[in-house]
């Protein structure tokens, strides 16, 4: 019988939800920019806080 997990937070203007289905991870995320001021300079921040999420819940598990 498969297992499944799912969960969730906030923090930080970053959200996010995983759910570990047969095996495999699925993490789905949201991120605000907390700093730039320019549209890139927002888009990497947002882009950086995502790349963080899904590494540290990609190693989990």
């Amino acid at each position: 019988m498969a297992t499944h997990a799912m969960y969730k937070a906030s923090h930080e203007g970053v959200g996010f939800s995983a759910v570990d289905l047969n095996d495999v991870r699925h993490v789905y995320v949201a991120a605000v920019p907390r700093r730039g001021g320019t549209l890139r300079e927002q888009a990497l921040d947002a882009l950086r806080s995502i790349e963080a999420v899904i590494r540290d819940e990609g190693d989990r598990g």
